[in-house]
């Protein structure tokens, strides 16, 4: 004889798994939701606009170097801020790759800056064969004074860019960005 059909599953030893399972996407889904409202708090106002003298800094790069403001003086150079393997950030990076070239023509420099250890940019700059430096500033530091960050546990930069001019002073500030379409953005306003 046949035991009686249940109306309902068997539980078995994989069905906590599975309430597990479902428990981290919840998690995951409500954290990437947060991380999303706070990326939003950043839409204040940079800290520095065009005209203003952008601060001296030294952080380390990608191959553990140290990079420092004095390092670029008397040079021109782009500081875009990024949140290291995120979509845009490829994206972008990707994009100011490809026409690296045409920056150089320009005489300007490119850097990145992530609030990511050294290893984690170098792994990106590995991965996406980008021919520039990309700058760690983990304690926030640099991006506290330029309006990249909003407080010193900020998870992720702003999409900020900075073009300095020669003089130490700032050119153009973006923020916010477009990253399918800011790398010829800039090669157009770099005069």
């Amino acid at each position: 004889m046949r035991p009686p059909s249940r109306p309902y599953p068997r539980l078995t030893a994989a069905a906590p798994q599975r309430r597990r399972g479902f428990a981290a996407l919840a998690t995951g889904l409500a954290f990437c939701l947060a991380a999303a409202a706070l990326g939003t708090a950043h839409a204040e106002t940079p800290a520095l606009q065009p005209g203003a003298r952008f601060p001296k800094w030294t952080l380390t790069d990608h191959t553990n170097a140290k990079v420092s403001s004095s390092d670029l003086a008397g040079k021109r150079y782009v500081m875009w801020f990024f949140a290291v393997n995120t979509i845009g950030a490829t994206t972008l990076g990707d994009a100011l790759r490809d026409r690296a070239d045409k920056f150089k023509e320009k005489g300007v420099e490119i850097l990145g800056v992530s609030f990511s250890p050294p290893k984690d940019n170098a792994g990106m700059a590995e991965k996406e064969k980008l021919p520039f430096r990309l700058l760690s500033d983990v304690d926030r530091e640099l991006g506290l004074q330029i309006g990249a960050a909003d407080r010193r546990r900020a998870p992720a930069p702003r999409r900020c860019t900075y073009v300095v001019g020669p003089d130490a002073k700032v050119e153009r500030v973006y923020c916010e960005v477009n990253f399918l379409t800011h790398a010829d953005e800039l090669l157009a306003d770099l005069k």
